[in-house]
């Protein structure tokens, strides 16, 4: 994490099951940090920018596999 302009920005990678990988961009969330570890499963949701044939996600919604699987078998 770092600051620019006063905000905290968190950055990390996620990856399919396929490996390909997207850009995560999180501000002023320190806690995900210590949530979102190397290994965990997690769902992302929200609009994926292409640059320079990168993917990223600026703030996106965060969905547990636990919640997530629960939900899904009513």
């Amino acid at each position: 994490s770092y600051r620019k302009g006063g905000k905290a920005i968190q950055r990390c990678e996620a990856f399919d099951d396929e490996g390909v990988s997207c850009s995560l961009v999180f501000f002023n969330s320190s806690f995900l940090e210590r949530k979102l570890t190397a290994g965990s499963i997690f769902y992302f949701y929200g609009s994926v920018e292409i640059k320079g044939g990168k993917m990223s996600m600026l703030y996106p919604e965060i969905i547990d596999t636990f919640k997530f699987e629960s939900s899904s078998n009513i």
